[in-house]
């Protein structure tokens, strides 16, 4: 089984680590473990971020998914 990769993500002036799982194949995706809640990222057509698959019984601050976003676009796409 995959080891997660940690994630530091720096929001309201805190650095904060989450773990993280990519998963390969045409477009690559990412499982972000965000408050013991597993949320999918994916590129769209112009190669942003954005959560696709999240558990809607709970609240999750869209701040926060929005910089874990931003992280990955630098991270996906370092150019």
């Amino acid at each position: 089984m995959e080891e997660p990769i940690l994630l530091p993500v720096d929001y309201k002036g805190e650095e904060l680590e989450f773990e993280m799982k990519i998963q390969t194949g045409y477009i690559p995706r990412a499982e972000v473990l965000i408050d013991g809640i597993p949320v999918i990222f994916e590129p769209d057509n112009e190669g942003l971020y954005r959560a696709v698959q999240l558990d809607q019984s709970k609240k999750l601050d869209i701040g926060l998914l929005q910089a874990i976003a931003g992280q990955l676009e630098t991270l996906f796409n370092p150019s």
